[in-house]
């Protein structure tokens, strides 16, 4: 009797992604469930995850780790991320535990960031379980930064609390005088600076089709 699915994916956007195939190819279908549906706008969308399943080890167990170290190498997410997903194409990851968000990562057009997004999360699940403080996590977040770098917040009850420093295998304590400014919403300058860049990468993109095109 075949065991009933334990975690869920379910996906948002127009068409099948092919990337989704390559996700799918790596995971037991007996145990995890993919869930398609169609924006009603045709237009570019966010491509959407949002994991949900009873217990991190399960999370870890049949998605992470077949995703950090597929079956086939031919066939892996990273290589998957660089030739599938288009480069103005937004990502956003969620992962809900017993019906919490306990990782965000919205990545937007990152792309370096996403192709590499599992190895960096099962990184920062061992950091957190090194330090016996994992238990104390209520939510983790990865947020690009400036110079494409990477914020990896951790909360306490809700609160900003720690950064991940992934090159030196540690989190350290977030400064008070940085707590405040971590979820505060952007200003409307730099409102205006983000969209005008996302403007361009699409000017660059469509131009570059155009190209190839003739």
């Amino acid at each position: 009797m075949a065991s009933s699915p334990v975690v869920e994916i379910e996906t948002k956007f127009n068409g099948s992604h092919p990337l989704l195939s390559v996700m799918e190819g790596n995971l037991d279908y007996e145990q995890v469930v993919v869930k398609r549906s169609e924006p009603a706008i045709k237009a570019i969308v966010p491509w959407d995850l949002l994991i949900t399943t009873t217990s991190l080890y399960f999370f870890e167990k049949l998605v992470l780790d077949p995703l950090v170290e597929p079956i086939a190498e031919k066939f892996n997410w990273v290589t998957g991320v660089k030739k599938l997903l288009i480069p103005i194409q937004p990502f956003d990851l969620v992962v809900q535990i017993k019906g919490g968000n306990f990782i965000e990562a919205p990545l937007d057009t990152n792309h370096e960031i996403t192709a590499q997004i599992w190895i960096i999360i099962k990184k920062t699940l061992s950091i957190l379980r090194d330090e016996k403080i994992l238990d104390k996590v209520s939510k983790i977040r990865y947020v690009p930064h400036r110079q494409k770098k990477l914020l990896i917040i951790c909360y306490e009850e809700n609160r900003p609390k720690r950064y991940i420093v992934l090159d030196q295998n540690k989190s350290i304590e977030i400064p008070e005088q940085e707590v405040s400014e971590i979820d505060k919403p952007l200003s409307p300058e730099e409102w205006a600076k983000v969209n005008e860049e996302k403007a361009e990468q699409y000017r660059k993109y469509m131009e570059s089709i155009e190209r190839g095109s003739e």
